[in-house]
């Protein structure tokens, strides 16, 4: 042993070794670690490959089934063909003329009469199919007894359809003036005298307002020839164009629309200068325009100054006619309603539709008038009496009388 109680230097030796066996192990057994760690995932990694080998020699071998298939397919089709072909030679060398073709000495009847006859008939029954369905389809008013039956409403009178009586223009003239000895001017005069029955049942019936469910349907030209009627007729009349949209009674009148009711209404022209005298033939009509001011007929429900107008003229004159709006787009007709004696609403047979003139209907009896009656405007008196009428004869006589010729 050694002196000085020192661990003998074999025993150190045999700690080194011992401590390094120990690290040698720890090392050897990470490197296993690693090493199985490298072949799971080598075979793993081995395993994907094979299966990827596979579904690609899968796919391959579909391929290569699908052109072979394709390749067959081909070749049949093309042995096919080839048999037709020499199936349509065979039967062509098979063809033998037996005997040349020879013209006929008369050419064969082709039945034009047949044929122009079942064309004729054919056309009118498609004619008359057509017209019944178009007269099915049609909704529109077109007779006084529409007028009857689905509005429940008086006829006033009616105008006879203009264009259908030969004149060149449709509308916007005074036919009492013009054409005195027509048909449509007696058409006015039928219609004045039975609105002066109305009038005579009392004095203070005096305020006739027309209008029409919409634009178009010829209320100004009623307005402006019953006028004109009244006026000729040896009465005091007056005609008001209260429409601030769309007037028109002007230019039927040949007058200009200045310093009118709108100019009054904005308070920018005295009442005096409203007025304007209108010539007709020995008569005069006053005429007071719709105006030139752009104001809106609330002005009219704010201070009340068209009450005061009508009172003024219910005092000066026999008849008022109103032209006013029509009562469907606008609503000044329903403020105009309640101050009026006598509605008239104005129809344009076979134009007018039967639901806009309900509603117009509607929108005036909750203004509450005192009697609403209709004007048919634009009647076509052969769908009304007949072709064969006496309607129809007296036509004739208006037209020689409007010719010179009676």
């Amino acid at each position: 042993g050694q002196q000085g109680g020192g661990p003998p230097e074999a025993v150190l030796l045999w700690h080194d070794l011992h401590v390094e066996k120990l690290l040698s192990e720890v090392e050897l057994n990470t490197r296993r670690s690693k090493q199985q760690g490298l072949e799971s995932l080598g075979e793993d990694y081995r395993q994907r490959i094979l299966r990827n080998d596979e579904d690609q020699e899968q796919e391959l071998l579909k391929l290569e089934n699908n052109v072979v298939v394709a390749q067959n397919a081909y070749q049949n089709m093309l042995q096919t063909n080839e048999r037709v072909q020499g199936l349509d030679a065979e039967k062509a060398l098979n063809v033998n003329i037996v005997g040349e073709a020879a013209k006929p000495l008369r050419p064969l009847p082709r039945k034009r009469g047949l044929k122009l006859a079942m064309g004729f008939f054919l056309g009118i029954i498609i004619g008359v199919g057509f017209g019944y369905l178009r007269e099915a389809l049609d909704r529109s008013v077109k007779t006084i007894e529409d007028v009857e039956n689905k509005l429940k409403l008086p006829v006033a009178g009616h105008v006879v359809e203009i264009r259908q009586r030969g004149s060149q223009t449709a509308h916007g003239r005074i036919f009492l003036l013009d054409q005195p000895q027509s048909e449509i001017a007696e058409n006015f005069r039928a219609l004045r005298a039975q609105l002066g029955y109305l009038l005579q049942e009392t004095a203070k019936e005096k305020v006739i307002m027309v209008t029409s469910p919409g634009p178009g349907e010829g209320k100004s030209t009623i307005a402006a020839n019953l006028a004109a009627s009244f006026a000729m007729f040896g009465q005091q009349t007056i005609l008001l164009d209260s429409d601030l949209y769309r007037p028109s009674s002007h230019r039927l009148l040949g007058a200009q629309k200045k310093a009118g009711l709108s100019d009054w209404l904005a308070s920018a022209t005295p009442a005096d200068e409203l007025y304007k005298r209108i010539p007709l033939n020995g008569s005069t009509l006053d005429y007071i325009s719709s105006g030139s001011s752009r104001v809106t007929f609330q002005k009219i429900a704010i201070n009340e100054k068209l009450h005061v107008l009508l009172h003024e003229l219910r005092q000066k004159y026999e008849v008022i006619i109103i032209d006013a709006p029509p009562v469907i787009p606008v609503s000044d007709s329903a403020m105009i309603t309640p101050l009026s004696d006598v509605v008239l609403l104005v129809l344009a047979s076979g134009e007018t539709q039967i639901t806009a003139a309900q509603h117009a209907e509607k929108l005036l009896k909750k203004a509450h008038p005192g009697t609403i009656g209709v004007v048919l405007n634009r009647l076509d008196v052969k769908r009304e009496y007949g072709p064969n009428s006496y309607i129809d004869r007296y036509s004739d006589v208006y037209r020689q009388h409007a010719s010179g010729k009676a």
